[in-house]
């Protein structure tokens, strides 16, 4: 088995969780198809190294989907400094470390900080500690946006986590851990005694699989729902209250 960089942590008691009421729901996509806005398409990898960093990687691409459908704005953040302020490396992280870092240290624009500037390993986790203008840089975007996130389900039967996928879909992308990755007829699937090695965004969902964005090619997958993944997270964003004027809420 080889892990591509997700590493489950058991979520706090203070975590948030779909249907507890601590996030506001306004649903943004009526029929939970995300494939209008999707961003770029960005490979964790390289053909010298692999950077374990999807924990990254599929969250962003949750965050850039959401910032084009409120604000049609095409963001494209940077995985490397969300991977040193987040601390990952080999083999991976917590998702849940990953959202907390985007919440203390913000993000900065991929442009000032992108994988083909590193040419190893050790390169594409750097500058550790990060450099002061791009600390400063993240908590610009810090200081602007709020980014939350709650728990879809830690754990659970497919039917049921199938069920709250599809519910959480009206709302945001669902970045969710799966098995990385099998494929028979066009459909990945979880081989047997297996257990979740990635992390990826779910962005739209059928009535035998779900459409994942991807980090490794192809970048759209169909994946079948009995995948039965671990976690699964959704996201919520919306501007400071000193830009009440640009919110979720007005979202249409």
């Amino acid at each position: 088995m080889k892990f591509t960089g997700y590493i489950y942590e058991e979520p706090k008691p203070e975590d948030f969780t779909l249907g507890g009421g601590k996030l506001p729901l306004p649903p943004l996509v009526e029929d939970g198809d995300w494939t209008p806005w999707l961003p770029p398409e960005e490979q964790q990898k390289d053909r010298f190294f692999d950077s374990y960093g999807c924990t990254g990687f599929g969250t962003l691409s949750a965050l850039e989907i959401l910032f084009r459908r409120i604000w049609q704005d095409e963001r494209d953040f940077s995985e490397r400094f969300l991977g040193v302020m987040a601390g990952t490396r080999p083999p991976g992280n917590s998702p849940a470390r990953v959202c907390d870092a985007i919440r203390n240290h913000g993000l900065i624009d991929d442009a000032l900080l992108p994988f083909k500037d590193a040419a190893t390993i050790e390169e594409y986790y750097a500058p550790d500690p990060m450099s002061p203008g791009l600390v400063a840089e993240g908590l610009e975007f810090r200081d602007v946006y709020d980014v939350r996130h709650e728990w879809v389900f830690s754990g659970g039967d497919w039917q049921r986590n199938k069920e709250r996928i599809i519910e959480a879909l009206l709302f945001s992308p669902v970045c969710l851990s799966v098995f990385a990755w099998q494929e028979k007829d066009g459909v990945y699937y979880k081989p047997e005694g297996e257990q979740d090695t990635h992390w990826t965004c779910a962005i739209k969902a059928e009535e035998d699989f779900f459409w994942a964005f991807d980090s490794y090619p192809p970048f759209l997958k169909k994946v079948d729902w009995r995948m039965n993944s671990m976690q699964a997270k959704r996201f919520e964003i919306s501007k400071k209250q000193q830009f009440p004027e640009h919110n979720t809420l007005m979202a249409n």
